[in-house]
């Protein structure tokens, strides 16, 4: 998955991605989605390393 390091730059921009990941995950509220690291990448990309 392709994301914009803007994109996830803010804190209420990663909640909304945890909450993506969450709803992608079925909502279960024994399995959640995680933001372990977030790290820029060139042509404005990001890495993000999730842990659920």
């Amino acid at each position: 998955m392709g994301v914009n390091y803007e994109q996830l730059s803010s804190v209420a921009q990663r909640q909304k991605f945890l909450d993506t990941m969450n709803v992608i995950l079925g909502n279960n509220t024994n399995v959640r989605a995680h933001i372990e690291l977030i790290r820029p990448l060139p042509e404005n990309q990001t890495e993000a390393s999730l842990f659920f």
